[in-house]
């Protein structure tokens, strides 16, 4: 379903001028997966605990883990930073920088 989907998007792209870059695209799945198409086959082969979308993690796995380690170091450094400004600028830089992806 997917080699089809994909395959769509070729097709339909081709007809507006456009190529996929299959150097830059991935494919996310289990290690036992068996894909037979070549056109996935060309893209990256990406694990799902390894998958990340936009920086943001997207599974559980070691990027979820390693991304949550570098948030909290980064949050303990802020911590010891904000000390150094007035309370209401440091509530102002905590609050607008607390998004994560």
């Amino acid at each position: 379903m997917v080699a089809a989907d994909v395959a769509e998007i070729v097709r339909v792209g081709g007809n507006m001028g456009l190529e996929l870059n299959t150097s830059k695209s991935e494919l996310i799945a289990h290690q036992e997966l068996l894909v037979n198409d070549s056109t996935l086959q060309s893209f990256m082969r990406v694990t799902v605990g390894d998958a990340s979308l936009l920086g943001a993690p997207i599974f559980h796995g070691p990027v979820l883990e390693n991304t949550w380690s570098d948030l909290c170091e980064a949050l303990d450094r802020a911590g010891d930073r904000l000390c150094r400004v007035s309370s209401q600028d440091a509530l102002i830089l905590l609050r607008s920088c607390l998004s994560a992806p």
